[in-house]
């Protein structure tokens, strides 16, 4: 006779075991909406105002030394801005997937898996390449524009997550993960 202890701890499969929280059908992830990214977005260009701002008070400050007309200004403007959102945001990135306004919006950047993005995906595949491509005089504004109008598509994608293979997801409250992790075993 064997009966089934219904308090007994779920027994794990290997399947199980190499399959982490997060990694299942990636269809079935809670993708973050539109308004939670842009007001991320949003949040973490203020989080890099102060760079911007330094940067502007030094080209007024020494104005013979920076010629803000010159494509040599935007590109240095750009990579200085860039190289202080690495510098901001890159821990966050490391340690939880995130940035400051994910943080805030309760998002992640997870790979297409569900796992979430490591440090290098997110700043080497996701934000340097369509950073630099934003830098090129003459088409780096319509890259720009073409990467934010792709969000209207069923999962909220942008150009850097298709070119990363990544996804922004909604984080789960806390009961709902647990709710999420025994419908597993069932």
């Amino acid at each position: 006779m064997s009966e089934t202890n219904p308090y007994a701890i779920p027994s794990s499969s290997p399947q199980d075991e190499e399959t982490s929280f997060r990694q299942h059908d990636p269809r079935q992830l809670p993708f973050a909406s539109r308004g939670e990214r842009f007001l991320g977005n949003l949040i973490d260009t203020l989080v890099l105002m102060p760079v911007i701002v330094v940067f502007v008070v030094l080209g007024f400050a020494f104005p013979n030394s920076f010629d803000f007309e010159s494509v040599f200004f935007e590109i240095l403007s750009s990579v200085i801005v860039l190289v202080g959102m690495v510098a901001v945001q890159g821990y966050f990135w490391k340690t939880r997937s995130q940035s400051i306004g994910k943080i805030v919006m309760k998002t992640q950047i997870v790979d297409l898996d569900g796992s979430p993005a490591d440090f290098n995906t997110i700043c080497w595949k996701r934000t340097i390449p369509i950073s630099i491509v934003t830098m090129v005089p003459g088409i780096g504004g319509g890259a720009a524009i073409l990467n934010a109008l792709l969000i209207f598509r069923e999962q909220h994608n942008c150009l850097h997550d298709d070119i990363a293979s990544t996804r922004v997801i909604k984080l789960l409250p806390p009961d709902e993960q647990l709710r999420d992790e025994w419908a597993r075993y069932k």
